[in-house]
């Protein structure tokens, strides 16, 4: 195409190309009103490439069409308003004013300049230049994809062309066929003379849109009068012009199609081929590791769940790519419904869609609602914030009693069990309940040292009280008389974050929970690395957790997503229960002898049976 600015006096010849794109890259042009841009930018499957294209396309032009002067400064500061984009690749703008070019590049971007014969690099990546073009001057943007594409040899020869037409046909084929590097552009421009000295039959004659904004009356009336000044110099000239460019026109036309749908039907056939091929081939992949995978189910849930992991993700990208009506999309989507099936199994996913009731505790005390529940073999511990009430069950013979009021209970917000003793922590400090006297007495006064304590638990005779606020777990070792004064758990030179944990359990080691979805691990004092391992999906908000010495697991709830996950000690897991009322729960304890985990939500408490 041809461009003339009349206020530059000079003529420029442009032309463009764009390889085919996907979600993840595209590549684009614009060459108007002495305004140069090449654009190549990456996406994903959510937000395609071609969106952030097209977008940022808008946005570049208009910024610059508003400028009321063009040079150097002004592209400088195009560029470093859109550089934290992270989906840029590559932008490269040029501004032509009058015969002065100003140039700037962000990404991987490379300006060449031919001129005389002479072929060299005018602006490389992050760089802006700015210099004067003369008469039969080319100027080619491409980015480092491109270079992957061509060769350097192969691109002097190609620049040698001059002609910016000439040079895109010469590439039309190669970008077709270059199926691996999907978004790549090019751009084009040659100075072919200023317009008083353009021959009549080159074109040199601009239309502006009416619609153009800023679109200039007089002028293109100007443009008018001198095309009909042209016209009636030259009448029969340009008829025989007119009639031979028409026919030339025509035949190229043709010729085009005929090649473009050429290459059209031999990309696809090539792609169809190369597609089926590899989609047998991951059929074939997918159905040994499913069949590998449901043998292990029981034997070795861990291999298993990897195999068919493995196997649903190569099907499921390769789904993406097939088109959705053949019949290997058919057969694909079947062996992916499959795996699928299979992997609920070997993920020991357990779907409930109730669990039966427990124990209600409005038979206890109307109006009940159990806050935090713990145990100590068969016997359980439920706090009731609310109505300052500690109820005692045992879930062997279901026998219930409310074990404390208001007068012991007082502000505790957490609680523990021991034996025959039940503990709580008030205002007065820590306050021990005989389950069978009914009777609660202050055994470790509050301590001016304590900070702010989230949890107190009951081990080995022994009484452990996190301190969030001073990064510690008092230590209170259970004596004939009572219990020993205050020791810190941690060893001296152990440094730990405990600001946001929420609760603890021991089993002979500590384990904390946090707000950061966090299990930390700490035995005699030491932090142990402890990784959770061979989950699907990470957990969201750990609202509760549950192990002992005699239990082989650690039970985490989950309560965004609804489930109890269980995991070995190692972090290893091994399975999950999932139920919709889990949205709604308080506190969870589960004890491996009796089968079952308890559910506390409300008055009501649950049980699901373990499997």
């Amino acid at each position: 195409m041809y461009c003339e600015k009349k206020d530059m006096d000079i003529q420029v010849k442009t032309a463009k190309l764009s390889s085919a794109s996907d979600n993840s890259s595209w590549g684009g042009s614009f060459a108007e009103d002495g305004l140069f841009i090449l654009l190549e930018v990456s996406g994903d499957d959510k937000d395609s490439a071609l969106n952030h294209g097209k977008t940022l396309m808008d946005w570049i032009i208009e910024s610059l069409r508003d400028l009321q002067r063009k040079n150097i400064n002004q592209v400088t500061e195009i560029l470093r308003e859109i550089k934290d984009n992270k989906t840029i690749k590559t932008v490269i703008l040029g501004v032509l004013d009058g015969e002065k070019l100003s140039l700037g590049n962000l990404g991987r971007g490379y300006v060449y300049l031919r001129r005389e014969g002479k072929l060299g690099k005018i602006l490389l990546p992050d760089e802006v230049s700015r210099g004067i073009l003369f008469p039969r001057d080319l100027v080619f943007f491409c980015t480092d994809e491109f270079n992957e594409v061509i060769e350097e040899k192969e691109k002097d020869n190609l620049l040698e062309l001059n002609d910016p037409d000439e040079i895109m046909e010469v590439l039309t084929p190669i970008l077709l066929g270059a199926t691996e590097h999907a978004g790549i552009a090019v751009l084009a421009f040659s100075i072919i003379g200023t317009a008083d000295f353009l021959p009549f039959g080159s074109g040199s004659v601009t239309r502006r849109e009416t619609g153009q904004k800023g679109a200039n009356l007089s002028g293109i009336i100007e443009e008018i009068k001198k095309y009909f000044a042209l016209k009636i110099k030259y009448p029969l000239e340009q008829k025989e012009i007119s009639r031979s460019k028409k026919t030339l026109l025509t035949v190229a036309i043709f010729l085009a199609i005929l090649l473009i749908v050429s290459i059209f039907f031999n990309i696809n056939h090539s792609r169809s081929t190369s597609l089926n091929k590899k989609t047998a081939e991951a059929l074939n992949l997918a159905s040994l590791q499913y069949e590998e995978g449901v043998s292990l189910i029981d034997l070795n849930p861990v291999r298993s769940r990897e195999l068919l992991s493995s196997s649903k993700l190569t099907l499921g990208s390769l789904l993406l790519e097939i088109p959705p009506k053949s019949s290997d999309y058919s057969k694909t989507k079947e062996w992916l419904d499959k795996i699928s099936i299979a992997e609920v199994a070997a993920y020991k996913i357990f779907k409930l869609t109730a669990v039966p009731l427990f124990f209600d505790l409005t038979l206890v005390k109307q109006g009940a609602l159990g806050n935090k529940i713990v145990q100590y073999n068969e016997k359980k511990a439920i706090l009731d914030v609310a109505n300052q009430v500690v109820y005692f069950l045992s879930t062997v013979t279901k026998e219930s009693v409310l074990v404390a009021g208001s007068d012991i209970v007082k502000d505790a917000k957490t609680i523990s069990i021991h034996g025959d003793s039940i503990y709580i922590l008030n205002s007065d400090g820590v306050v021990s309940i005989d389950i069978e006297s009914k009777k609660g007495k202050t055994v470790i006064f509050k301590d001016e040292k304590w900070g702010e304590i989230t949890s107190l638990t009951a081990f080995g005779g022994n009484l452990y009280l996190l301190d969030k606020t001073n990064n510690i777990i008092w230590k209170y070792i259970g004596t004939e008389s009572g219990f020993s004064g205050r020791y810190t758990y941690f060893n001296p030179d152990v440094k730990v974050n405990l600001a946001n944990a929420s609760d603890m359990v021991i089993d002979g080691s500590v384990w904390i929970t946090n707000s950061q979805n966090e299990l930390l691990k700490f035995t005699r004092g030491l932090g142990e690395q402890f990784t959770i391992k061979g989950l699907a999906e990470p957990l969201t908000s750990i609202e509760g957790i549950s192990t002992s010495d005699t239990d082989k697991y650690i039970y985490v709830y989950d309560k965004n997503t609804a489930r109890i996950l269980i995991f070995d000690k190692d972090g290893i897991y091994q399975s999950q229960y999932q139920w919709d009322g889990l949205r709604e729960v308080s506190d969870i304890e589960a004890c491996e002898e009796e089968k079952k985990i308890f559910i506390l939500s409300g008055s009501k408490i649950y049980a699901i049976e373990l499997k």
